[in-house]
């Protein structure tokens, strides 16, 4: 017999037997509407309802069941385990008592982290965590295009402008500093350089639209004009073995150009002082 059948007989209030014929046709993979309509003779006619709720408690007693074994496994693992609190493991009704009981012993899970502190590497990770190395979004554009040639890094600033910087392809040398510039500002580079010229980035297309028809300008397909994760990280790579790592707190933006808000209001001001000194000049006149 089944160690719950008496449980489930009270609480449900059939005969044991009924019961455990019930429980060992589910156990056997019986569907429960198959039980109901085909095997009445060995349950009493117990109606569907009552034997998915037999079903769904059984679940729950054998769960509850297990639960209480590994909990007074684990607590008896660590050398806690005394007769009261066995006892009391197992008189707990619901697995919320259970979990009540254990929550105490309950050891924390091991994650890396702590692995790595049991080992003494949280001085070391401090250290680290402490500095920044930061990257040039345009140096680490570059850096994931090599060959011969230069490669030069246009990102989209709207206003026909682009943040950009060029760079040897072979030595990823700088040739350009960065900065904001208009796209026809960049002709004399352009129309001078020496070697195959490659734009590459979001602001690419405006390039190679102003200077397609120049000599040495190849075009990079679109797909192939968009950096890398990878080259990010060589570049903080290389920035942190030349020991260019800064604090946090010692980072600044750095602005190539006023945002659009300061240009409006300088604009603004530009005119207000204008109109002035027309007054000012009609007023003498």
């Amino acid at each position: 017999m089944d160690k719950f059948t008496p449980l489930l007989a009270k609480e449900f209030s059939r005969r044991e037997e009924h019961i455990e014929n019930i429980l060992r046709l589910l156990d056997e993979g019986n569907t429960v509407p198959f039980i109901a309509r085909y095997r009445k003779e060995m349950h009493g006619t117990t109606d569907d309802q009552t034997i998915r709720a037999i079903a769904d408690r059984l679940a729950y007693l054998r769960g509850l069941d297990e639960r209480k074994a590994a909990v007074v496994s684990a607590i008896e693992a660590q050398g806690k385990l005394t007769d009261e609190l066995s006892a009391a493991i197992e008189n707990a009704q619901t697995l919320a008592e259970v979990e009540d009981i254990y929550r105490p012993y309950k050891q924390k899970r091991r994650t890396r982290a702590t692995i790595a502190r049991e080992k003494g590497l949280a001085p070391l990770a401090e250290l680290l965590l402490s500095q920044t190395v930061t990257s040039g979004t345009l140096e680490a554009l570059a850096a994931a295009h090599t060959g011969e040639g230069t490669v030069l890094c246009a990102l989209d600033a709207r206003r026909a402008q682009v943040y950009s910087a060029a760079f040897d392809l072979a030595t990823h040398t700088r040739l350009l500093d960065d900065d904001a510039r208009a796209v026809t500002d960049l002709a004399d580079f352009v129309e001078n350089c020496k070697k195959p010229l490659f734009f590459v980035g979001d602001g690419a297309a405006l390039c190679y639209n102003k200077y397609d028809n120049v000599p040495g300008v190849l075009c990079v397909p679109p797909a192939l004009r968009n950096g890398r994760a990878a080259a990010v990280a060589y570049v903080a790579e290389q920035m942190a073995q030349r020991g260019e790592a800064v604090l946090p707190e010692a980072l600044l933006p750095d602005y190539h150009r006023l945002s659009q808000a300061e240009r409006e209001r300088a604009e603004r001001l530009a005119a207000e002082a204008s109109a002035r000194n027309n007054d000012t000049e009609n007023g003498k006149d």
